[in-house]
């Protein structure tokens, strides 16, 4: 700058023809040398320090939960993190994104990143990374970049602690973004949320030094209005966050989102690789690093070979400035839903096929539904109106960016919502402050138990309780075929019933006096001409999978078209686990050949305390030669304390099949689930029945001298 200034000198000096003793001279070349001392006196201009400020600062929110204490997941990212500078010399980053003329210190200049640690009872960093992270205060991080081949705990730089606190809490997530904008300002930042997701309702983080207090999502929206700035990518490391109630939390305080909509693996994202390519590229926007991402991270399981997290892969960019529109929209469906609901019934069955067909995320009542998969249907051009199916198109591609999936995900558009009518009325509420759509909630108020505050329709117009229709009711008659008992129901009454019927498989414990689960399945249709009736039945009720011969209970999860996914429970030196195991259904028209089952590995299950899923699916070759038991849930107070009957001991080895196998002699019991038009679970009355190794003998709906199960 004084070169500069100096140069302006001469030239003013040169054309003016002056001499140094000119008095008029000498005053001007005065004034601009004070100029020149004053503006090297300031601090730098807007300019000088929009040059000289960093690219992008990543914020990496880790709570560590069960996750990384009993499992030390976030820990083995830490370490992914921390191997950046391993696998990229400052050589690499300098002549691929700057050119060698600017020293290795403007590379780290580029891009920080920053770190906040609590949330679990017991990191594992000392024997995975060689140094301790304390789980009696919040630490606060920042990774240096550089060749950290020896130590990589020589990688985190602390640079502060605080006094413990829940990470659930918007305030504690609020204090670390404003703390992350002061440390290191930047052009652009990033977000990531690490831990437990379990989708709409369930919400995301989970800290278990505080009785695994949870944030929900209106929560979360809370922290980024605290936070009190605008994030260029929110990034979603956990299970089913890629939904539109997700979204909307965040539409207003970042420009894209980047979440799966199906559970992922604890191993979490690809930190080492898309963290590597921002260095290499710290000019991208963040919808391209949003695509980085998922494309690494897709990367990242088929390279480590994990069948389930590569076969069930989802992972979506959103583009949050057209969340609003799309909500809009959402809106508008069950606006017309509502209408179709209360005026035209009928129409409600080709809306339950919609549903049927559409892909589906999660376990038990709190279902995740993806969007697309409602307009991509072949009977959605029977339910809704050709105007609003072009128009939910429209909003839905706008908002998609980016999506990437795997084989057995190959239907999913990208983002998902609450399919809440089985959710029971507390799950509702909590639900409804995440929800934007006054007309869903208004459908959910009519057709469940959950009641809306009045506050609501004074926006919408309240509809008909569905207890009031008898035209959503049906009747089911339990018939007996072959000693077996089936529910009928008849052919008038069908256009009632919904197109999805599963049932509960019971089996009789003579030591326990009391009936365990053995599964549930879908059910067969069939038509029996004669009563005019179409029945429901097993297939096959005298076969059951099984492993090494030794009948399994199986629990379902989810289905697609392609395949059935189940979770088989074991323990393993006292622990519960489950095998996750998918039943390929066999193509259209070769039914009877059957399908085939496959084993993933072991996954952890869904936290009895929070209903989260476990992000841990491990390849079963982690576990050669340790013995296992098959678990098989109890249903009756006889059984005491004790929630489950431990089968007999087997040996693991690396991969073994799942097979059917016949069930062995004794005393059964059958649960059948219908649903109506509306996908409401209605359950049955329990049925008994005995099977001597050749033919079944039904016993009635009541079996005198056994504890009747409890239905779930």
């Amino acid at each position: 700058m004084r070169r500069h200034i100096s140069k302006r000198v001469d030239l003013y000096k040169e054309s003016k023809g002056r001499k140094k003793n000119n008095s008029v001279y000498r005053l001007l070349v005065l004034q601009v040398i004070l100029a020149a001392a004053l503006i090297i006196s300031l601090p730098c201009s807007a300019a000088e320090e929009e040059r000289t400020q960093a690219e992008w600062t990543v914020m990496i929110y880790l709570c560590g939960s069960n996750l990384e204490s009993d499992h030390g997941m976030a820990s083995y990212n830490l370490r992914e993190i921390s191997e950046i500078g391993d696998v990229m010399t400052y050589e690499e980053v300098l002549n691929m994104t700057y050119g060698t003329s600017l020293p290795e210190s403007s590379v780290s200049d580029k891009v920080n990143i920053l770190l906040e640690t609590g949330g679990c009872k017991e990191w594992k960093t000392g024997e995975n990374l060689g140094f301790n992270l304390s789980s009696e205060v919040l630490q606060r991080w920042q990774y240096v970049y550089g060749d950290n081949k020896g130590k990589a705990g020589d990688s985190f730089l602390l640079m502060e602690e605080k006094d413990l606190a829940n990470m659930s809490s918007p305030e504690t997530l609020a204090d670390f973004i404003q703390w992350s904008v002061r440390t290191c300002p930047a052009k652009k930042y990033a977000l990531v949320l690490w831990d437990h997701g379990g989708g709409s309702v369930s919400g995301i983080l989970v800290d278990e030094l505080f009785d695994n207090d949870i944030m929900y999502l209106n929560e979360l929206e809370e922290a980024m209005k605290l936070g009190g700035t605008h994030f260029e990518t929110v990034i979603l490391d956990a299970c089913m966050m890629a939904n539109l109630e997700t979204a909307e939390a965040l539409s207003a305080h970042a420009s894209y989102m980047v979440a799966s909509e199906e559970e992922v693996s604890g191993y979490g994202s690809a930190m080492r690789e898309w963290l590597k390519e921002l260095y290499l590229n710290p000019g991208c926007g963040g919808r391209d690093l949003g695509i980085i991402f998922c494309n690494t991270t897709q990367r990242k399981y088929a390279e480590l070979g994990d069948r389930q997290a590569s076969d069930m892969f989802t992972y979506s960019v959103i583009d949050l400035s057209q969340i609003d529109n799309l909500s809009a929209c959402f809106d508008e469906i069950y606006t017309f839903v509502g209408d179709a609901y209360t005026n035209y019934p009928s129409l409600m069955w080709f809306m339950h096929k919609l549903i049927r067909n559409s892909e589906t995320f999660g376990h038990g009542k709190a279902i995740m539904l993806d969007l697309g998969s409602l307009l991509y249907n072949e009977n959605a051009s029977s339910f809704f109106p050709l105007e609003l199916r072009g128009k939910i198109f429209e909003a839905l591609n706008n908002c998609l960016v980016y999506c990437v999936r795997g084989n057995g995900r190959t239907g999913v558009t990208g983002l998902s919502f609450c399919y809440a009518v089985n959710m029971e009325p507390e799950d509702i509420e909590i639900y409804s402050h995440n929800c934007k759509s006054p007309h869903y909630l208004a459908f959910l108020d009519a057709v469940t138990d959950w009641d809306a505050q009045e506050s609501l329709y004074e926006r919408v117009q309240r509809l008909p309780d569905i207890e009031n229709n008898e035209v959503y009711d049906f009747d089911v008659e339990i018939k007996e075929i072959d000693g077996f008992p089936v529910a009928a129901v008849s052919l008038d009454q069908m256009d009632r019933v919904g197109d999805v019927v599963l049932y509960e498989f019971y089996y009789l414990d003579e030591n326990y006096d009391a009936y365990i689960r053995l599964g549930r399945d879908e059910c067969d249709l069939d038509y029996l001409e004669d009563t005019q009736q179409f029945i429901y039945i097993t297939d096959a009720p005298n076969l059951w999978p099984s492993i090494e011969g030794e009948i399994c209970s199986i629990e379902y999860v989810n289905a697609t078209k392609e395949k059935v996914v189940y979770n088989i429970p074991f323990q393993m030196e006292m622990d519960h686990n489950n095998f996750r195991c998918g039943y390929i259904r066999p193509p259209r028209g070769e039914e009877k050949t059957g399908g085939s089952y496959e084993l993933y590995g072991i996954w952890n299950g869904y936290d009895d305390d929070t209903e989260m899923p476990s992000r841990n699916v491990l390849l079963m070759s982690s576990y050669v030669g340790r013995e296992f038991q098959l678990l098989y849930p109890i249903y009756s107070e006889k059984a005491g304390k004790d929630k489950y009957i431990a089968g007999a001991i087997h040996t693991m080895y690396r991969q073994f099949d799942v097979e059917e196998s016949e069930i062995p002699v004794g005393d059964y019991a059958i649960c059948y689930i219908l649903q109506d038009i509306i996908g409401r679970e209605i359950p049955q009355q329990m049925q008994y029945f005995h099977w001597d190794g050749e033919r079944f003998q039904y016993r009635g709906a009541a079996e005198a001298g056994v504890e009747s199960s409890e239905n779930p």
